[in-house]
């Protein structure tokens, strides 16, 4: 087994095998949770160690380069789009679906491609979920 994990983290990135991962894990399983199953995944082909899904999502936050680096992309599309909001039925619904997610906590979203504060995400027309929940 030892092989077979060396051998593809050998052959591919990290990037790619979460890629192939997640594209598996969505056949059967809602975005966040096909996220975090292919977070583990990629963890234990490259360490072959297993975390616990608290863990990964800790291990997997945005850093603050990251944190900044999102915010200010966010920020581009949402000026460039003139300042549009969406209207209140698709923000709760944007935010409904944030409830359900692993990677919220509080009102920040913990995925390592977001890091953003939902109630603001949420009501921007520009925006979408990383993990393409809404």
């Amino acid at each position: 087994m030892d092989d077979i994990r060396k051998n593809l983290a050998d052959k591919y990135t990290e990037e790619e095998l979460l890629d192939m991962q997640r594209e598996a894990f969505l056949r059967e399983f809602p975005p966040d949770i096909a996220e975090m199953k292919a977070i583990r995944a990629v963890e234990i082909i490259k360490t072959g160690k297993l975390s616990t899904p608290e863990e990964a999502i800790e291990n997997n936050k945005p850093g603050v380069l990251k944190l900044a680096t999102n915010f200010m992309k966010a920020v581009t599309r949402y000026a460039k789009s003139g300042g549009e909001k969406v209207d209140e039925e698709t923000f709760k619904s944007r935010m409904s679906e944030c409830d359900k997610c692993v990677f919220r906590q509080g009102n920040r979203c913990t995925h390592s491609n977001c890091g953003c504060f939902l109630d603001k995400k949420a009501s921007w027309k520009s925006e979408s979920c990383p993990i393409s929940r809404w």
